[in-house]
Order: structure tokens, then sequence, then C-alpha cells
């Protein structure tokens, strides 16, 4: 494998690494957002539909054969029950899927499975919305995503979301009727995962963003984080229903709510960092993962367009490539294809 790297890289012009080697993106988001308006600027959204993810699949020089579209909030209906609204952002999806699937926009099949948006804070009356959801998919729907960070606008970012008698009963629902489940959450609450799995054994659970591992503002904080987040992670993957997404990658280093400073360039200059360097800063963190859940439950993942703000497409996986370098050709398959084919059913 070519691991050369040139120092003079910028982030655009890498030559992507094992080129052949096929990829299912996992996790990336599509948007129609004015990043002006309503107040400041807001740089991880914007307009990326799909002739602009297209373009960044096809500028990465890497195989990327199938995606998965998980929901961000885009594109829901503007009235009817508030939530139904949710809805409107699968059957936009659903569209983009039945284009890529002519044939007439690439080899790539974007959407190929959609993971959407869904209150299972409702409790029973989730099971509406989730029959909704199905239809709207027409047989492309793999699963929910129910977030810690924006599921409940009533009360965001609290513990014991996954342990809410109502929130059980709408997760009931979703294993009822065969989709999984992607949750994106604060390592602190990975505890929450693991009894959950424990709780609906055949709910195929998945942990977006590697289970969110914040840097701390001290090193000696730090230390102590990464120790609580691996001990998290350790235990979901005692479960074997559970599985990890390894993306979003730069919320690794996090600074009080703030993107990697390490990596992160100055404002109004894009991204130039090497892959190699990338690479050295999450390995730590891949590789821990990795250990824990084994290949065969880890995938990567883009979370495409919102990383760009720290590095290209093609750096990005190079960086993934980086990491498994010493990897075995079938450790590598699953990692970059094989478990997402599987659990999205691809």
């Amino acid at each position: 494998m070519n691991e050369t790297v040139s120092a003079h890289s910028s982030d655009m012009d890498e030559t992507a690494i094992d080129p052949e080697l096929p990829i299912v993106d996992p996790h990336h988001h599509l948007y129609d957002i004015d990043p002006t308006a309503d107040g400041p600027p807001k740089p991880f959204l914007f307009r990326f539909m799909l002739p602009d993810f297209l373009d960044t699949i096809n500028a990465s020089g890497h195989a990327i054969t199938h995606t998965v579209y998980v929901g961000a909030q885009a594109f829901y209906r503007l009235d009817g029950p508030p939530e139904l609204r949710c809805v409107g952002e699968t059957e936009f999806v659903n569209g983009v899927a039945a284009m890529s699937a002519s044939g007439r926009y690439g080899p790539t099949r974007v959407a190929a499975g959609i993971v959407c948006a869904a209150d299972l804070g409702l409790g029973d009356q989730a099971r509406h919305v989730l029959e909704a959801q199905m239809a709207a998919g027409n047989g492309r729907l793999r699963g929910v995503r129910f977030s810690q960070t924006w599921a409940s606008a009533r009360e965001p970012n609290r513990a014991n979301l996954f342990n809410d008698a109502r929130v059980r009963r709408g997760v009931a629902h979703l294993a009822s009727v065969g989709l999984s489940l992607d949750t994106s959450c604060h390592y602190s609450l990975l505890p929450e995962i693991a009894d959950l799995a424990d709780a609906f054994p055949d709910l195929t659970i998945i942990i977006c963003h590697c289970g969110f591992p914040f840097k701390a503002d001290s090193d000696e904080a730090e230390r102590e984080a990464f120790g609580v987040w691996k001990k998290g992670m350790s235990e979901a993957a005692r479960r074997p229903n559970v599985f990890a997404k390894i993306g979003g990658v730069y919320r690794f280093n996090a600074r009080a709510g703030q993107a990697d400073t390490d990596f992160l360039p100055p404002a109004g200059r894009p991204p130039s960092v090497r892959s190699v360097d990338l690479a050295g800063g999450w390995r730590p963190y891949v590789e821990t993962a990795i250990a824990a859940f084994g290949s065969s439950r880890c995938m990567f993942e883009s979370n495409s367009p919102v990383d760009r703000a720290v590095c290209s497409y093609g750096v990005l996986w190079n960086s993934y490539k980086h990491i498994t370098a010493g990897y075995s050709a079938d450790e590598r398959a699953n990692l970059f294809s094989r478990t997402a084919r599987t659990v999205y059913k691809i």
C-alpha cells in the first residue's frame, strides 16, 4: 500500500490511498440552509445537495459504493402535526435515493439506506410516526436516529434519557417494526446505552461519532475523561447488539464546546491538515473503539459535510486508511464496508 503523502500536500490535493478499496459511507447528511440567515453565521450548515456530495466523492478518489443518509433535521414539513413534520426529510431523501438508483448520477448509490428522525419520547404515540416514516422510506428506511443532544427540545442534554419510561415504550415499538437505533450522546451516557441493549437484546443499536469523547480543559481532566469514555465503550461493547460508528472525529479534541484548535483552520481559511497528522491525533480513540468492539462491529463514517470544516472528504478517508495500514484485509473490509452493509442491510 502506498502510504506516501507529500510534505506539501494540502487538504484538497492528497491522492487517495488504496483507491480500489470499497467503502460504504454509513453517515452523511444533505442540507439546503442559508448559513447567514437568522443570526450569526453557522459554519457547519450550508447548501450541500446531491450534486455537491457527488462532486465531493468524485474529487476524493475513494471508491464509495453506497451511502447511508442519517437524519439531520433538514427538509422537515412546514406544517401538519408537529411529530410528523420529520417525515418530510425522509420523503426528500427517498427522492434523492431514487435519483441515484437510476444510475444516471454515477456508480455511487447515495442513500441506499435511510436513518430518519422520530421522537421516541412520545411513547406509544411514536408508533404512528414510525409507520409514517416507513411508508415515506419506500423500503429504504433502516432505522431511527434518537440523540441525547437534540431528541427532546423540552429537556436537552439530560441524563437518564434512555431510561425514561416513555422513551422505552417508543424503543419497544422501534424494535417491533425491525428498525435499528442510531444514537448520538455524550460519553457519560454510554452506560445507559448498555442498559438499553440489555433491555432490548433484539434491537440493533449504533453508537455514532465514537461516543463523543470530548477533550477536557486540562491534561489531568482529559486523562480522567478518556478513562470514563473507554470504560463506557467497553461496557457497551459487551452487548453483542451494539455497534460503533467511528467518525465525527473532530469532536474528539473539542474544548469548551469548540472544535479542535490543533486541526481547525483559522477563520476564513480552508482546511490544510494532512491525513497523516489527523491519523496521529485520532489513533488512540479509533484503536480503542476497534479493540473493544472488534472490526465486525465497527464502521468508519464521514459525517459529511459537517466535518469538512476540519478536513476534506478525501483526507478523512485517507486518515482511516493510515490508521488501519497494519490491519488484515478482512478487518479492513469490515471497517470500510462489510459492517455497514450488514447493519444497514445494503
